[in-house]
């Protein structure tokens, strides 16, 4: 039984009356008691929005509020400071959770008296429940890490950390209010995971449940599908902008560290902005995005050349190097080859 002070759950909603039903009814399958649901409908345009209403209607605990479309952050912070839970738990409204979800994530964050929990979680392709995505034995390793962070950032240039997403965990609400901790809502790209990196910088304790009972759902059209990113360079100098800004605020990481952890994600987010420009048939709009100046400056810098010399990475050598000489047409010319020879 839940017996404390509320918690509050938060469903950013926006076009997804398709999943709606479905969220909410394994939501309210759940514990409930001193529970409340806030459901912040962004400016739908499918009816999601008039559903919110029936369910606001139909249960006291449950409320809907409706913005002009700002996205996914600004109606996560919406719910934030609308919220009156001691606890937070967000969930996306296009995937659903199991009847013991809530209160597993309440009562080990009462008991523990952990600063965020986590939880696993199973990816859904086509309604069927898949293997979890993510290393288990790394994902438990996150109650013994003295630094919590060391899971979410990238060191060594690679991919197999862990998702950066809030919808399977539960925060403090006292923390996101004394250190103003919001989602940045300039960013339309790794939100949950800037969200994340700050709010771990002031975490004492973090614990993890080994239980899957959070259910993602891969949708074909969601908005971190595959394809061309427009912005993606602006996108990313915030990106950097706000990692620095996170890790010169704490001192849990030396500064060769810190230096280590930017290098990495200036050629992480280098190698993904020439892949974007050059590799999707989206040479008409390369040089447009790339005349933002702060890319070579922030980004593209002489160190993410030397990471990949000393990683001997020598593809992505040749191509950054090219990419930082601007030989856009030597560069579009190799994908061409590429590409006809796969």
């Amino acid at each position: 039984m839940i017996e404390t002070k509320k918690t509050s759950i938060i469903l950013p909603v926006y076009n997804v009356k398709r999943y709606l039903n479905d969220c909410m009814n394994s939501i309210l399958a759940n514990d409930l008691r001193e529970c409340e649901i806030l459901l912040i409908d962004d400016g739908s345009t499918d009816g999601s929005g008039e559903l919110c209403d029936i369910y606001a209607s139909q249960y006291a605990f449950v409320s809907a509020y409706h913005l002009k479309n700002g996205g996914v952050s600004r109606a996560r912070n919406y719910g934030i400071s609308a919220s009156k839970g001691r606890y937070i738990c967000f969930i996306d409204p296009d995937d659903y959770v199991s009847k013991d979800y809530i209160i597993t994530l309440v009562e080990t964050i009462k008991k523990t008296q952990a600063d965020i929990v986590f939880t696993g979680y199973k990816k859904i392709y086509n309604g069927r429940d898949e293997e979890v995505s993510e290393n288990r034995e790394d994902f438990l390793k996150l109650s013994v890490l003295e630094r919590p962070q060391d899971l979410f950032l990238e060191k060594e240039g690679k991919k197999d950390k862990l998702m950066g997403v809030v919808w399977r965990t539960i925060v403090r609400k006292d923390i996101l209010q004394q250190h103003n901790i919001r989602f940045d809502e300039d960013v339309n790209l790794s939100e949950d995971w800037l969200f994340l990196l700050e709010y771990l910088a002031y975490t004492q304790k973090v614990k993890v449940v080994d239980s899957f009972g959070y259910y993602y759902r891969v949708r074909e059209n969601a908005a971190t599908s595959m394809g061309y990113k427009r912005n993606l360079v602006r996108v990313r100098i915030k990106c950097l902008n706000k990692l620095k800004a996170i890790l010169d605020q704490t001192e849990k990481y030396s500064k060769e560290e810190k230096d280590r952890i930017l290098q990495v994600y200036r050629y992480i987010y280098a190698r993904e902005i020439l892949a974007n420009e050059f590799g999707l048939n989206t040479w008409n709009t390369a040089r447009e995005e790339l005349k933002n100046h702060q890319f070579f400056e922030l980004i593209l810098t002489d160190d993410v050349l030397t990471l990949c010399k000393e990683e001997k990475r020598f593809k992505d050598y040749i191509l950054l190097k090219l990419m930082k000489e601007k030989k856009y047409s030597l560069i579009k010319m190799i994908y061409i080859v590429k590409g006809k020879l796969e």
